[in-house]
């Protein structure tokens, strides 16, 4: 991750929402770099969160694990295990320990190599000085080692990515927005607040939108809001105007897109880069667009973008929406408004024949190749 590589692609997204176009890049010459929210305040990553008050980590393991090229299955595998919800902690700890003892069920190993001593260097510092009062439970095991790196390194998290990014054998850059330690909260419609990504985004959470979202925002805590603003990695800005073309890809609409696109330096950044820009709309449910036409996400990520900013006309940040009208779940609304500002909207078959509700991650890496 050390040698800068041209970017041909660049993408501001969650975790999981391009895995499978993530195996189309590991396949291509082309260089891409992820923007990758670190906003998350569910799952094992809340627990991480509120014991040592960083960035949540899930999501770069996510796209890491994506991108990765290594053919040790059981790196793969161990990076991607998650412990159990049910056993008790003592329990935990102790399956964790016994990781480091190989050969076991995920470690083929008789001896040691370089890549079981990054993950031991890793687990161990985990269990020896950060486990005191942990809840194991539901822990992701690539999880706890990125997070003992990110201590291994000072708390620099892009140290942190480039040890496991190295460790998988990531050929493309993968980059955290921000390495501050903050939270999402989101206004109603209907005026209600929620505080954290988990609360209004959370798949497996009873659903607490009854309202479309108003505004999206940053805060520091959990409990009450307080508004802060959010410092960008100089790396982002560097890799935005070095962009050949900038993607806004399906996904978690405001908890993995705008997320990303909330501070003033990357609007500004985007604005700056002649790079094509292209919007490509979610082609299943996503709670977070509650009420919205396809016009009206537009015009939501257009107004992320410009901040309503008068010097920066929409065509400077959006170019192109490619999707495909067969397999888009919300109404269009009006696009000749669209059309009006100048960014071109483009149907085309996107879709796998048996299957409706995704892309097909080989047609939709063939598009967006057509614009470079």
């Amino acid at each position: 991750m050390s040698d800068l590589k041209p970017c041909d692609i660049l993408f501001f997204s969650g975790g999981s929402a391009l895995r499978g176009l993530s195996s189309e890049l590991v396949k291509s010459p082309l260089n891409s770099t992820h923007i990758i929210t670190v906003f998350d305040s569910g799952g094992s990553s809340r627990e991480i969160r509120n014991k040592f008050s960083m960035p949540a980590v899930g999501d770069l393991r996510n796209r890491l694990i994506s991108l990765s090229c290594s053919k040790e299955k059981w790196i793969i595998s161990l990076m991607s295990y998650r412990l159990s919800k049910e056993e008790s902690n003592n329990n935990l700890k102790k399956e964790l320990e016994n990781i480091l003892k190989i050969p076991n069920e995920f470690i083929p190993l008789e001896k040691e190599d370089s890549s079981f001593r990054v993950i031991k260097k890793g687990l161990s510092y985990f269990l020896l000085k950060l486990s005191d009062g942990f809840n194991f439970k539901g822990a992701s095991v690539g999880n706890l080692v990125l997070t003992a790196y990110y201590f291994l390194y000072s708390k620099n998290l892009y140290k942190a990515i480039c040890t496991i990014s190295t460790l998988l054998e990531v050929k493309h850059l993968v980059l955290p927005i921000s390495e501050e330690s903050v939270h999402l909260g989101v206004t109603l419609e209907n005026n209600k607040v929620l505080l954290g990504q988990d609360v209004f985004s959370d798949k497996n959470k009873i659903n607490h939108l009854d309202s479309s979202i108003k505004e999206l925002f940053f805060t520091k805590s959990l409990e009450r809001i307080e508004p802060i603003e959010v410092k960008v990695s100089l790396d982002v800005i560097r890799e935005i105007k070095r962009a050949r073309l900038i993607c806004y890809p399906m996904g978690s609409f405001y908890s993995s897109i705008l997320s990303n696109l909330l501070s003033d330096s990357v609007s500004e950044s985007i604005k700056a880069s002649k790079a094509i820009k292209v919007y490509i709309p979610n082609a299943y449910m996503d709670k977070e667009q509650l009420g919205l036409t396809l016009e009206d996400s537009i015009n939501i990520l257009l107004k992320s973008l410009t901040k309503n900013n008068l010097n920066i006309k929409p065509k400077e940040v959006l170019n192109f929406v490619l999707f495909d009208k067969k397999n888009l779940y919300m109404p269009l609304g009006q696009l000749k408004n669209i059309k009006n500002l100048e960014i071109e909207v483009i149907d085309r078959d996107l879709s796998k024949k048996s299957f409706l509700g995704s892309y097909d991650p080989k047609k939709l890496f063939s598009a967006l190749k057509e614009f470079l």
